[in-house]
């Protein structure tokens, strides 16, 4: 509490929007170390090089639809201290996996809660001392023009690391 004696906690702002029950369609991802750390490897000359941390979250997402096979990430990057990913949820797969309907925007934190996890996980077992910045980004890609554009920013991430805004590290 605050000295209004105000809940902080109770006062957070949501990023996912109220209307929008996040169980089918395109979402473009972006999950980000705590801190900014650089947990998931290092960029030299445009190409990102990873280490067994980032060989780990590139196969968690990878493999995502064996887990979920209503889910599939046909695109991602991982960068040093985050990564980015489009997903897209089928609704109708969703909803026969859990036998009703979605609600209270389950699929995607399903998801995204399944990918840190696991990439957690990993790393206290080989003795890592990793943690993810709370929550995740997420934008509903809603036309072919908003998708061609984020495709080319995942493809080119890379390349434009040195002037990237995640391209810091504060420890």
């Amino acid at each position: 509490m605050d000295r209004s004696g105000k809940d902080l906690l109770r006062q957070r702002i949501h990023p996912r929007m109220r209307n929008h029950d996040y169980c089918d369609g395109v979402y473009f991802v972006t999950a980000c170390t705590q801190r900014m750390k650089h947990y998931f490897g290092y960029v030299c000359d445009g190409v990102m090089h990873s280490n067994i941390l980032g060989e780990y979250l590139d196969s968690v997402l990878q493999s995502i639809e064996q887990k979920f096979h209503y889910c599939e990430i046909p695109l991602w990057v991982v960068m040093p201290n985050h990564f980015h990913a489009i997903i897209v949820i089928d609704g109708k797969k969703f909803e026969k996996a859990f036998k009703y309907v979605c609600r209270n925007s389950m699929a995607l934190p399903i998801i995204m809660t399944s990918i840190k996890s696991a990439v957690t996980k990993f790393a206290y077992g080989v003795n890592i001392d990793f943690k993810w910045q709370r929550s995740y980004y997420d934008h509903i890609i809603r036309d072919a023009f908003k998708a061609n554009e984020i495709d080319n920013y995942i493809r080119t991430n890379p390349q434009r690391w040195d002037k990237d805004c995640f391209n810091k590290q504060n420890m």
